[in-house]
């Protein structure tokens, strides 16, 4: 499953992004991939989160990966802190997708979206 978060997760979104991956978790699907290649800006809180999922998805025995754009400050940030390999922080091309089901967290709106072409549904080229 994908968790796409697209915009900036800080302190104010944090919580619907904890939501929705707590949701995904709960499912227990075989891989959770959180899709930061929309994603302009992470604080800490952010980061504090993507930690608590991939604990509790490794708690769950589901697998977890971040992916970033390459040209991301996300990557420098992940890079800083040392949290790269515990993310499994993946590079991918922006706007890709790779799931069936996409919880979409957008500039603190939720919406949840049942197909894996999201960048065209939502008017992205």
């Amino acid at each position: 499953m994908v968790v796409w978060c697209d915009g900036e997760i800080d302190l104010s979104t944090c919580d619907q992004l904890r939501r929705a991956l707590a949701k995904v978790v709960a499912e227990k699907p075989t891989r959770l991939v959180v899709n930061l290649t929309g994603t302009r800006f992470l604080d800490s809180s952010a980061v504090r989160c993507l930690m608590a999922a991939q604990a509790a998805c490794r708690d769950q025995g589901v697998g977890f990966r971040c992916e970033v754009t390459a040209d991301s400050p996300i990557v420098r940030l992940f890079h800083l802190l040392g949290v790269t390999a515990q993310l499994d922080a993946q590079v991918a091309e922006r706007g890709t997708v790779a799931g069936t089901f996409i919880d979409h967290v957008r500039d603190g709106l939720d919406e949840a979206v049942a197909d894996a072409t999201l960048p065209s549904a939502m008017g992205k080229a």
